[in-house]
């Protein structure tokens, strides 16, 4: 790869060639290399990502990730009131983050379920299949598509988004 030419290019004018210039020079969320390279089971990654996303910890991630099924669930309650969230995950506190976690247990006894319900091949897929759970919005909707396209390897493709998603048609330019 050359990386001089990698960077020196232009890529203004088409955000999805920046987007790929970063993660092919693994520039865009350390977060996914490290993940992706990280010799854990896949349905460990899983439960990563969706204490990942609960808190954006990866400190409470990764312990998290270590406890299947009710185990898991348990361990994020028993840090749910004193856990340190990233500002990302500033709304998920008080009673409608633990409503949202409690929905989410409901719905998926097994965690690593949920995230693979967040999988679609383009980003409106993904943002339809997220659409239910509570305490998701539009950061983890590009959230999750990021993850699956870089860590997972399963293509998420980003057509149609200017027209159909109102809250992106300012950021995404043609």
């Amino acid at each position: 790869m050359n990386i001089e030419n990698l960077v020196a290019a232009d890529h203004r004018n088409d955000w999805r060639k920046f987007a790929t210039m970063l993660f092919r020079l693994e520039d865009a969320d350390p977060g996914y290399m490290l993940l992706k390279r990280a010799n854990l089971p896949y349905e460990q990654k899983l439960r990563y990502v969706l204490a990942w996303c609960a808190f954006y910890n990866p400190g409470i991630a990764a312990i998290a990730s270590q406890y299947e099924g009710k185990k898991f669930y348990r361990y994020l309650h028993h840090v749910y009131p004193h856990a340190k969230r990233a500002s990302e995950r500033r709304h998920f506190r008080g009673q409608a983050g633990l409503k949202a976690l409690v929905r989410g247990e409901d719905l998926y006894p097994k965690p690593e379920k949920m995230v693979e319900t967040c999988y679609g091949p383009h980003y409106l897929k993904v943002r339809a299949q997220m659409n239910h759970m509570a305490q998701m919005g539009d950061y983890f909707y590009w959230k999750l598509a990021d993850i699956w396209d870089t860590v997972f390897d399963k293509e998420v493709a980003s057509t149609a988004v200017r027209s159909t998603c109102p809250r992106c048609r300012s950021k995404v330019r043609r």
